[in-house]
This record gives structure tokens, C-alpha cells and sequence, in this order.
């Protein structure tokens, strides 16, 4: 198992790296998947570093992920890219879950 999650984890990193279509598709299957969070927060910086047209809509939909890293890391990287829509909209879905109260504090006191 463990050596299972570690060939995912480098190729969740790899994808990362070598870039393209096919490899965004499967950094979004790796989120959609039942993959461990550290897996899922690799998934996501890569599809930072990749930047495809829907990278807003991918980080919005796992601030709601169960595991506080990987929502923190789609939290963080919305608030570099600053876009006004994708900000109520975090602010909105961050409102919703309590768990997050700190993180909508720190995005309302910039």
C-alpha cells in the first residue's frame, strides 16, 4: 500500500511536469478520485503550474475538499490569481463551512 501511494504521488508530480491536455485530464481524474490527500494536494500544485482555462473552477470546487491541506492549497492559489468572480465565490463557499473561519478572516481583512 504504501508503495502503491508513493507511485501515485510521483505520478501525480510528474504529470506536473511533463504538461500538456492528457496530463491536465488525468491531474483532474487523480482530484476526482478517491486518492489520498497527499496525493490530491501534489494533483492540484501541478495543475497550478500547468494553468489550464478552467484551473479557477477546479480550485473552487476542492475548497469543500474534507481534508483542510488540499483546500488551503486551492484557497491559496485563488487568491494569487485574484479574480473578483472566483473570490465571492470562495468567500461564499468558505462561509458555509466553519471549519474555514480563519481562512475566510484572512481573505476579508486584505
Amino acid at each position: 500500500r504504501t508503495k502503491s501511494r508513493s507511485i501515485s504521488y510521483k505520478v501525480a508530480w510528474y504529470l506536473g511536469e511533463i504538461g500538456g491536455s492528457e496530463a491536465i485530464e488525468e491531474l483532474k481524474q487523480i482530484l476526482k478520485g478517491n486518492s489520498s490527500f497527499e496525493i490530491r494536494t501534489i494533483a492540484i500544485e501541478a495543475l497550478i503550474k500547468l494553468n489550464p482555462d478552467d484551473l479557477e473552477s477546479i480550485l473552487i470546487s476542492h475548497i469543500d475538499d474534507r481534508h483542510v491541506v488540499v483546500a488551503k492549497e486551492s484557497y491559496d492559489a485563488l487568491r494569487k490569481i485574484k479574480v473578483p468572480s472566483a473570490l465571492k465565490i470562495l468567500v461564499s463557499k468558505l462561509r458555509k463551512e466553519n471549519i474555514y473561519n480563519q481562512m475566510v478572516q484572512e481573505l476579508l481583512n486584505q
